[in-house]
């Protein structure tokens, strides 16, 4: 388990506004790394899971299937803190027995009961990584990683645009973190995006299933 301490914003999809980021400053000193992502999200027909304020995806890329395990978290200020599971998998369905801590599974074994677990939606998107380092001045590094994702969530029969960036802390100060993000909305328009990729995939799902 860790903490996600992360801050998303929403960006406009107009090449030209892809492009400021790209020829930002800030990550012209970084090499930025690109992937397709699908994530495939799980619930039972009551949706159990998210009525206990958790989420469970199946994330592919590159051959290898991660299962996560997020709580809804809080939101504070404009940040997101959320604890977070990870297992590596080898099928396609979700295997909640599977998880190291099996206190997390012995939860979702309590919550999910004898219901099956179900696909209610799924995102598709390019993701561009970047990997910042600054130094405040305090004088320790603080480590943040940009990323820039650009596709859909997808239900049976509806799909909505994603075009966000999000600025999760990986070590140090996390003030940083709206440092950079007050840097960057100089040149670029952005605002601050509250719902979680999870979020809007929940609010797509039950607007056409309720």
């Amino acid at each position: 388990m860790f903490l996600e301490i992360e801050l998303k914003l929403s960006i406009d999809p107009d090449p030209k506004h892809i492009a400021l980021l790209f020829n930002h400053p800030l990550l012209t000193q970084s090499t930025p790394f690109s992937e397709h992502l699908v994530s495939r999200y799980f619930d039972t027909p009551t949706l159990c899971l998210w009525h206990q304020g958790l989420s469970l995806r199946l994330r592919e890329a590159e051959g290898r299937t991660v299962q996560t395990l997020k709580t809804a978290g809080e939101q504070i200020g404009d940040l997101h803190h959320r604890h977070e599971w990870d297992q590596p998998i080898a099928g396609p369905l979700p295997a909640i027995h599977d998880f190291a801590d099996k206190k997390v599974s012995e939860k979702l074994d309590a919550i999910i009961g004898k219901q099956p677990l179900i696909e209610l939606f799924h995102t598709c998107f390019n993701r561009t990584q970047w990997d910042l380092h600054t130094q405040p001045l305090s004088g320790s590094t603080t480590q943040i990683e940009l990323v820039l994702d650009q596709g859909t969530v997808n239900t049976a029969v509806q799909h909505a645009p994603l075009h966000e960036i999000e600025l999760e802390l990986k070590k140090g100060d996390v003030n940083q973190i709206y440092k950079i993000a007050d840097i960057l909305k100089q040149t670029i328009p952005l605002t601050v995006e509250t719902r979680s990729k999870a979020q809007r995939g929940y609010l797509l799902y039950t607007l056409y299933n309720s």
